[in-house]
């Protein structure tokens, strides 16, 4: 899994069926707080284990993978953005605590939150800067 954004992952969604898209779209509202897929699949019209099948094949992956990249995502976002610490993210997110959103990082990102925020902070900074990473002062001469 990429945390920056647009990289591959609404992709799917665009070429999947309305009731997928739809109930996409509902995981992605409700996704800071608890997801009951069996109430989306009710919303869709589908038994939970149609929806659970058609949701993968549709999409590229189950729904709960689905809503804990979304919830990465967003946590990824707010730890760029704000200085609030993990453990407030991971509440504000959904994912419940500070460890388990560091284990989630080690998992799909293998680093740290803080580690994260400190490296894209980092990056945004020298690509805003004009410097790009890996040149340094000087270098980039065109004598």
């Amino acid at each position: 899994m990429t945390a920056r954004r647009g990289e591959g992952f609404e992709a799917p969604e665009l070429q999947a069926s309305e009731p997928i898209r739809a109930a996409a779209q509902q995981l992605r509202v409700g996704v800071e707080g608890r997801v009951s897929i069996a109430a989306v699949a009710r919303g869709a019209a589908m038994s939970e284990r149609n929806f659970l099948r058609r949701f993968k094949k549709e999409i590229g992956v189950t729904p709960t993978e689905f809503v804990l990249r979304l919830r990465l995502l967003k946590a990824c976002d707010m730890l760029i953005q704000t200085e609030l610490p993990a453990d407030k993210i991971a509440r504000r997110t959904g994912l419940s605590s500070g460890d388990r959103l560091a284990k989630l990082f080690k998992r799909h990102l293998a680093m740290t939150p803080t580690g994260y925020r400190h490296s894209e902070r980092e990056r945004l900074a020298d690509t805003t800067s004009g410097n790009p990473r890996g040149i340094a002062e000087g270098e980039a001469r065109d004598d």
